[in-house]
């Protein structure tokens, strides 16, 4: 991330979700996901578990939910089995905090 721009790590979360702003793909997009409530954007088609979670998303329920999503939301429609290495979490939380 050296040249500002995403971490090798984000290249998996691409796949499902855009970092611009306005654009879902599979997943929403996780431009502004810094700090807002889970299941923010209204247009999106969230699970009822990610909607009635209360997580805000900052630094300790990102990487609660990167590491595994479906213990830290039951019911999340996301498909990712999560991100064990908490050095690569913590990059990629850095991004996040970006878009």
């Amino acid at each position: 991330m050296a040249n500002g721009g995403p971490p090798a790590s984000f290249a998996q979360c691409s796949a499902c979700h855009s970092p611009q702003p306005g654009k879902s793909i599979i997943g929403p997009t996780l431009a502004g996901v810094y700090g807002a409530n889970a299941g923010h954007i209204d247009d999106f088609a969230y699970s009822t578990a990610m909607r009635e979670s209360g997580l805000t998303w900052d630094d300790e329920t990102l990487s609660r939910y990167l590491e595994n999503p479906a213990a830290t939301v039951p019911g999340t429609k996301m498909s990712y089995s999560g991100m064990r290495d908490a050095a690569k979490r913590a990059e990629l939380i850095e991004y996040l905090k970006t878009l």
